[in-house]
């Protein structure tokens, strides 16, 4: 894999530099492929990542991506005290990190999401001795927004250079309707927010970020003024998460409750596609079928040599054939149970089995098809779908000496 062997080389000749550093972790983003940690970058320190910033910002100017603005993050005081850290991170954001429409599966490594209020300047500010009050004076608008936090190494496990480096994981961020600035509004409201999804839901607050919203915003301009110098007229700056961040599902809409406002942001499952009434209908049959859990982990996890594979079987296997009327899903999932048996899948028959269960398939029925696989694809067959099948169905609960058994 292209970055991992830039990596390599990084490591076999034990030097590092700002831009190399820069080019790796933007092929991770190019390429949507988590790397690891490279051992010479662990070895250097938060001034180096910043200057790895600033070589990421030269890079995407080059290649024409803009930097509209800044984000912090870590921006709360048990984040900092994890990382021993005195001051949360600063990170660019360039134009093409802002959605304007849904997020796709195909832009997007491990992400997850965050609640954040963006606030927007009206002129520019230069110096290391702005004071507070220039900058709130210099505050134009703001707005909701949903960031999404992506990091390019695998796991989320990093140390603190690398986080910097990585452009303190930026991912995407959408953003609500923009609203003048209004610092009362903030501070007597206390920025009360709602994340929720049709599953789960998440409660924020101004609370949750370190020296709430303002605050953080005040020091997060002071720091990248000390650090770059110059913040600019119309630039965005994402001001900490106010509630935990949440990793993202695949396949389902997120709605930001706050200011008064709602901010919608799909994430869609297709890779590389526009959704199709097949593949929707599918997604839902194979979820309830197989199992959600099971079938997000296999979608979010693959990689661009798996996911062709999984819009094929979600779209034409569960979005057209078990969509079709001459059976009824029990009367496919025995036939399943059959075919898997006499083709040896394992792994397949295992998840088959749940499935079957899912779908109203008994235990005694079960049994009677792996007897019929004895018959027609022999008997070695049919001992291992045995096996296969009795440890599964334990560990689901059900009994396996039940008198209808017998």
């Amino acid at each position: 894999m292209p970055e991992k062997n830039i990596a390599a080389e990084t490591l076999n000749t034990r030097t590092v530099t700002e831009e190399s550093i820069a080019k790796i972790l933007m092929r991770a983003r190019h390429e949507c492929t988590a790397i690891p940690l490279i051992d010479v970058l662990s070895e250097q320190d938060i001034a180096f990542g910043y200057q790895v910033q600033k070589a990421v910002i030269e890079l995407n100017q080059q290649a024409g991506n803009a930097l509209i603005g800044w984000k912090v993050a870590l921006s709360s005081q048990p984040a900092l005290d994890r990382f021993a850290l005195q001051a949360p991170i600063y990170a660019p954001l360039f134009a093409a990190n802002r959605l304007s429409g849904p997020l796709t599966q195909d832009q997007v490594i491990a992400p997850k999401i965050e609640s954040e209020i963006l606030f927007v300047l009206g002129k520019d500010l230069s110096g290391k001795d702005v004071s507070d009050d220039e900058i709130l004076a210099a505050i134009a608008w703001m707005a909701p927004a949903i960031e999404v936090a992506d990091c390019r190494l695998q796991g989320w496990k990093f140390d603190i250079p690398h986080f910097v480096s990585d452009n303190a994981a930026a991912g995407f961020y959408q953003v609500g309707t923009m609203m003048p600035f209004d610092a009362q509004v903030l501070e007597q409201s206390g920025c009360p927010c709602l994340l929720e999804t049709d599953r789960t839901s998440e409660v924020g607050a101004a609370v949750n970020v370190l020296g709430g919203p303002l605050g953080s915003v005040v020091c997060m301009i002071k720091g990248i003024l000390t650090l770059f110098g110059e913040v600019k007229a119309g630039q965005h700056f994402l001001s900490g998460s106010l509630t935990k961040p949440v990793d993202m599902v695949s396949g389902h809409t997120y709605l930001l409750h706050l200011l008064d406002q709602t901010v919608v942001l799909q994430y869609q499952s297709v890779i590389g596609n526009v959704m199709t009434d097949k593949f929707d209908k599918g997604l839902a049959t194979r979820k309830a079928v197989l199992g959600a859990e099971y079938v997000d982990n296999s979608i979010n996890q693959a990689t661009h040599f798996t996911r062709p594979l999984q819009q094929l079987v979600t779209e034409y296997c569960w979005g057209d054939i078990w969509q079709r009327t001459g059976l009824e899903q029990r009367e496919r999932s025995l036939i399943n149970l059959a075919m898997i048996s006499a083709l040896n899948r394992p792994h397949e028959l295992a998840l088959h089995v749940r499935g079957a269960v899912n779908n109203g398939v008994t235990v005694a029925e079960i049994r009677e098809v792996l007897l019929q696989v004895a018959i027609y694809c022999g008997v070695p067959a049919s001992i291992d779908a045995f096996r296969t099948a009795g440890s599964v169905l334990k560990e689901m609960g059900l009994d396996l000496d039940a008198p209808d058994l017998a």
